[in-house]
């Protein structure tokens, strides 16, 4: 087992604990912090397993120099193949699936492209014609191979043939700033929401 273990909790059955959380910083650059945990079996074959016990010669060592080191890496390559604005707005449950897929079979290659988005303030007059905002969008494309497959990363873990049974991201907490925003909006959209409401009632009284 390799788990991200919180402060005050007990490590004697974790074999790989990584204290406190893997940092990670989300395409939109957002930061958070991601709690996992992830079950791994050994090679079943025979020459694999032999391999493996000729180069790390010691449990420790393979858990140390190669399995917490390559579950962070994906860990982190995962988040910055997503917007933190996407995460909560649905796509967690992708984060999570994609996470499983690179640690089991490989990372994915990708393209990442910004889109810039100028938005024009409302024209009040013939004077009034200036850009109000620039919004940024991001897009994270796989790249395929001749049969239109996604083109895998081979990673430690894969390069060993060491089996992943088990991925649970147990959480993911977002920077307290980022946490504001989405409270802001979320009161701002509320009182939208009110004065609709208001306007609407005040024309059925009109009717």
């Amino acid at each position: 087992d390799i788990k991200v273990v919180k402060e005050g909790e007990s490590v004697e059955s974790i074999e790989g604990p990584i204290m406190g959380g893997i940092p990670i910083r989300f395409i939109d650059k957002v930061v958070a912090e991601v709690v996992v945990s992830v079950r791994m079996q050994l090679p079943q074959d025979v020459v694999s397993f032999k391999q493996l016990v000729e180069e790390f010669r010691h449990p420790k060592n393979l858990i140390t120099n190669t399995l917490i080191p390559t579950v962070k890496e994906q860990v982190v390559n995962t988040g910055y193949m997503f917007t933190a604005e996407d995460y909560v707005s649905g796509d967690a449950s992708n984060f999570r699936a994609t996470l499983d897929e690179q640690l089991k079979n490989g990372g994915y290659a990708v393209d990442k492209i910004e889109h810039f988005d100028t938005i024009k303030s409302l024209i009040q007059d013939e004077n009034d014609r200036g850009i109000k905002d620039i919004q940024t969008r991001y897009e994270v494309n796989k790249r395929l191979d001749g049969n239109g497959r996604p083109i895998r990363i081979a990673h430690d873990i894969t390069k060993n043939k060491i089996i992943v049974s088990q991925v649970i991201v147990d959480q993911v907490v977002l920077e307290s700033k980022f946490r504001k925003k989405l409270e802001d909006s979320r009161d701002i959209s509320a009182q939208k929401s009110i004065e609709l409401q208001k306007v609407e009632t005040a024309k059925a009284a009109q009717q």
